[in-house]
Formats: C-alpha cells, sequence, structure tokens
C-alpha cells in the first residue's frame, strides 16, 4: 500500500500536515480497501477530499457467538448508560470480527468470526445486524445476520457502509461495482431482504456513507466532486440534496442524534488540527459545528466513530488513545468508560441498538 498512499499525498496539495495527523486512520483504511475500490479512493482523495478516511470496508466467511466475559468498568461519574448493546469492530487472530458490548455490564460478546467484517448497523428492533463484508478470496457484500450471529444471509455481492433505515423495510449503502465503471460510487437504496435495489444518487465523482435519520425521511452521506465536496443531506429518494458542511472540518464518521435535529461527527477543525472530538451540527440551522463537552481529545489521537443512544441521552464514541468505548452525556454532564481489549489493532464504527423486547 506505500505507493498508494504516495499518491494519495500528491494528490492532496498543501496537506502534509493533516496527512501525517491522521496516517493511523488512513493506514487502517487502505489495508481494509478492496483492491477494486481504489481507484475511486483515490480520485475522491485527489479533489481534496481529506475525509476519505471515513471509507471503511469490511470482510466476511462464517459466523459465531462467543461470550467474552464481563470488563472492567471505570467510571469517571455516575452510573452506566442502558438502553441495548452497542456494535462494534475489531481485529482479532483471524480477522477483523463484530462485538456487542452491553454498556451496563460491561459483558462483550463476539457475533461474526469472519476475515474482515465492517461497517455494521442495527436493525430497529435491535435482533439484527447489517453489515459489509470480503472473504480471503475476494467474495464479500451486504450481509445481514440474527444478532447471536446465526442465520446469516448474503443479501449483495459488493457494497460498503449499510445503514438500516428507521422502519425496518429498506437497507442503504454505497457502491462503485455495481455501475459500469469503478471510478464512480453511488448510494444504493433495497428492500430488508435485497430486493428493489435502486440507485439514488448519480454524484459526479463520489457518494459515500448513507445514514438514514430517526425518522426516515433524510439520509446524510458524503459527497466528493470538484468545488462541491462535503457532508450532504438528501430526501430518502434521493432527492432535494444539499450541503450540510463543507471541508471545514475533517470528518471521519457521523450519526444522527435520536431526535433527528442534529448530525454528531466525529472530527476535527481543519484550521485548527488540535481542536478534535464529537461535533454536533444542526441540520436546519445556521451549520456551525460545536464541539460536545468532555468529549475533546488531545493531538495527535482521533475520534473514529461515533453513536447516540436510543433514548437520546447518551453519546457513545471511540477514541484512538484509548482501548475503550467512551460514554459522555449529550450535555457533557456525565462521562463513562468501558476498557477493551483491543485486539491487534483498535476498536471502530459503534453502533447503538435498543434492548429487544
Amino acid at each position: 500500500m506505500d505507493d498508494i498512499r504516495d499518491r494519495l499525498r500528491q494528490g492532496v496539495n498543501g496537506m502534509e500536515a493533516e496527512w501525517r495527523d491522521v496516517s493511523d486512520v488512513v493506514r487502517r483504511v487502505e489495508r481494509r480497501h478492496r483492491r477494486r475500490r481504489i481507484r475511486a479512493g483515490l480520485l475522491a482523495a485527489t479533489i481534496g477530499a481529506a475525509a476519505v478516511a471515513v471509507t471503511f470496508t469490511a470482510l466476511r466467511e462464517t459466523a459465531a457467538d462467543r461470550d467474552r466475559g464481563v470488563t472492567d468498568r471505570e467510571s469517571v461519574q455516575g452510573s452506566p448508560p442502558s438502553n441495548g448493546e452497542v456494535l462494534y469492530t475489531k481485529k482479532v487472530s483471524k480477522g477483523w470480527h463484530l462485538f456487542a458490548l452491553d454498556p451496563a455490564t460491561g459483558r462483550e460478546r463476539q457475533i461474526t468470526d469472519g476475515f474482515r467484517d465492517y461497517g455494521s448497523d442495527w436493525s430497529p428492533d435491535g435482533t439484527q445486524v447489517v453489515y459489509d463484508t470480503e472473504t480471503r478470496a475476494g467474495g464479500g457484500g451486504i450481509w445481514v445476520e440474527n444478532a447471536d450471529g446465526t442465520g446469516a444471509v448474503q443479501l449483495t455481492e459488493d457494497g460498503s457502509f449499510p445503514s438500516w433505515s428507521p422502519d425496518g423495510t429498506q437497507i442503504a449503502f454505497a457502491s462503485n461495482d455495481l455501475v459500469a465503471s469503478s471510478q464512480v460510487s453511488y448510494i444504493y437504496v433495497m428492500n430488508a431482504d435485497g430486493s428493489n435495489l435502486h440507485q439514488i444518487t448519480d454524484g459526479a465523482v463520489y457518494d459515500s456513507h448513507p445514514v438514514w435519520s430517526p425518522d426516515g425521511s433524510l439520509i446524510a452521506f458524503l459527497h466528493y466532486s470538484v468545488g462541491g465536496s462535503g457532508l450532504y443531506v438528501m430526501n430518502a429518494d434521493g432527492s432535494g440534496q444539499r450541503r450540510l458542511l463543507d471541508d471545514q472540518l475533517v470528518v471521519i464518521s457521523y450519526e444522527w442524534s435520536s431526535d433527528g435535529a442534529t448530525l454528531l461527527l466525529a472530527a476535527y477543525t481543519r484550521a485548527d488540527p488540535s481542536r478534535r472530538g464529537v461535533f454536533r451540527i444542526d441540520v436546519e440551522g445556521s451549520g456551525r459545528p460545536e464541539i460536545v463537552p468532555g468529549t475533546e481529545t488531545p493531538y495527535p489521537q482521533a475520534i473514529t466513530s461515533v453513536a447516540s443512544s436510543p433514548d437520546g441521552r447518551w453519546i457513545a464514541y471511540t477514541d484512538t488513545g484509548k482501548d475503550a468505548i467512551s460514554f459522555v452525556a449529550v450535555d457533557g454532564s456525565d462521562r463513562y468508560s468501558v476498557p477493551i481489549d483491543p485486539g491487534s489493532d483498535t476498536i471502530e464504527e459503534v453502533s447503538w441498538a435498543v434492548a429487544p423486547t
């Protein structure tokens, strides 16, 4: 991957310091890229999309369910958050797998046992997970399986960043292999069983990382194009696209708040890379991002993923400087951390489920 990194650096003029800052994230992203996605990732980077670090991919072969036992918990203040389990990915001996953590008890369990499983999301009722994956042989795509690791079903042969609609009927995802040219990437939507697959964006260069709003009316996504890159929102059918945020922030990951009024961003400011943490931006307001109190992380660490609790009271996030999943009350008044063995890499891609009834 050294030649890829060199070409990326050549394409992002004047951003040498930023590349040094996010080198760890870029290294992990490159390692997970499918070979046939590389050209699209390079193209996105050369037009100034330093947030290429958000293009995560994953791999999968089989499913498993293993109880990892109770971890130690370290509370900064107050009591642990409730709600359902937090889904995330980490690398262990066999590859990248999906795990679930009960933040109230610290109990961690393994869900998948593939080569590389990544880009995951809970079903609205917390009984299933959707994720993108790839095997050592190069197969993969979007898969759905039960929360206990059973009943895995392949929905597509390609795609990344799957996101479940809040009513449970549809799944959005990004793909550059479902079109004639892998130089571009579009957002697609399909039924939860894989039927009725259709394209909803036709960006000139690269659209990625769709995330449904809590009421299902909007989808946030990243759009890369000459002169128009940034974080966008659109109607669920692909209409009404508007840019919410330009490149003032280097966005690594994002999630809607539970009330749908704001987006939570794992990011740092381009003008001042030392200002980093979880930011909050009003979807309908001024578009001026503000950092969530208690989530600030020192340079050169970075927040790599963020999730909102179903009840709207907590934010979960991962930090490259901590072997833990961190939790903070939305107003910053309470913080909580659950230490987790990161395996041989880091903990990434958190998603918070409701507790199944």
